[in-house]
């Protein structure tokens, strides 16, 4: 009597959870598959800048190629990769904001896949970023949890990191802290630009709250790059 109880028990949960798509979920879905195959997929992005990060205690010249590939519709959803190129350049700044050493690079290539599902409660498109590679760094459990969206003539991407990542500190450390991230992608002129807007923050390693916000970093704009001339 005691096993049928928990089946019945488990199987109460799964119909609690079971995230099995309607005709109702086809709205977002639909819509976020369409502006992707239309405007992202297949394109490469480009950012270049010269910033401040932890704290305003590094200054970083950082470069990053974008590319969007492997888009994939699920019975629930959709799934596609995003491959960044990165070359960066760290350099710690004393008080007066003077670079002291030489730099460190930490070049890298970074590739994630974004993963969505329909939820029945809302029809919102929701899903996780995980790293599979980074050329530089363990990417075991590395992700953001996401939310996909249409906004008027733009695609967003809502982004919060999982648990806390090792952000850059001088003298070639590292300390805990997460981000809130917002990506919207447009298309102007034919050519597609995506605005990133970020707040980051301390985290306690044990219990993993968030602490202080970190100050805030310049928005990272990108922009669409000419089609490869084949050889």
């Amino acid at each position: 009597m005691i096993a049928r109880s928990t089946c019945l028990g488990l199987a109460m949960n799964l119909l609690c959870i079971t995230g099995i798509p309607t005709a109702a979920d086809a709205g977002e879905r639909e819509d976020v598959l369409s502006y992707l195959k239309k405007n992202i997929i297949g394109r490469t992005l480009e950012h270049q800048s010269t910033s401040k990060i932890s704290e305003g205690k590094i200054e970083t010249e950082f470069t990053r190629r974008t590319s969007f590939t492997n888009l994939v519709e699920t019975s629930s959803g959709l799934a596609f990769d995003e491959i960044i190129v990165v070359k960066q350049v760290l350099y710690d700044l004393d008080g007066l904001g003077k670079r002291v050493a030489p730099g460190r690079q930490k070049d890298r290539v970074v590739v994630m896949r974004h993963e969505y599902a329909v939820r029945e409660s809302t029809n919102h498109v929701l899903g996780i970023a995980r790293v599979l590679t980074n050329t530089i760094a363990n990417s075991t459990g590395v992700a953001n949890s996401e939310r996909i969206t249409i906004n008027g003539d733009s695609l967003v991407i809502h982004q919060s990191d999982v648990g806390y990542g090792d952000f850059y500190a001088p003298g070639g450390k590292y300390e805990p802290a997460n981000s809130d991230s917002r990506e919207e992608f447009s298309v102007g002129e034919g050519k597609l630009r995506r605005v990133t807007t970020r707040v980051s923050y301390n985290v306690d390693p044990e219990t993993l709250n968030r602490r202080e916000r970190r100050r805030d970093v310049p928005d990272l704009i990108d922009t669409e790059l000419p089609p490869s001339k084949p050889d």
